[in-house]
């Protein structure tokens, strides 16, 4: 689980330019088994919601599309602000607010059962 409002932005554009940082392509449009050609509406993918991601970069969808792209592409060659790859990376990343939002989501009151 990620707290959109502060990681999702890094973490996107760190999920993209793995094949990049890993030297297996250039470019991330260049990789096959990546989802970020379907960010840029060149290939379909019926699994995939893009929207909400989209939407951040702006209004029009061809306005978002090439911001998203340069978002991305500005990333090559820069490390992450975020250190993903630390082994003792929390399985949620949060700020302190998610965290007690989440914890709230997922009380169980002794007093209910499961039927």
């Amino acid at each position: 689980m990620v707290d959109e409002n502060v990681y999702v932005m890094e973490f996107i554009r760190y999920i993209h330019l793995n094949p990049v940082r890993a030297r297996l392509e250039d470019n991330p449009i260049d990789y096959h088994w990546s989802s970020y050609k379907a960010y840029l509406k060149l290939v379909g993918c019926s699994f995939l919601t893009i929207n909400d991601l989209l939407l951040r970069f702006q209004n029009s969808w061809k306005e978002a599309i090439k911001n998203y792209e340069d978002y991305i592409l500005k990333g090559i060659g820069v490390k992450s602000v975020l250190n993903f790859k630390k082994e003792e990376f929390d399985i949620v990343i949060e700020d302190e607010v998610f965290t007690e939002e989440l914890i709230q989501g997922f009380i169980i009151d002794p007093k209910k059962t499961f039927s």
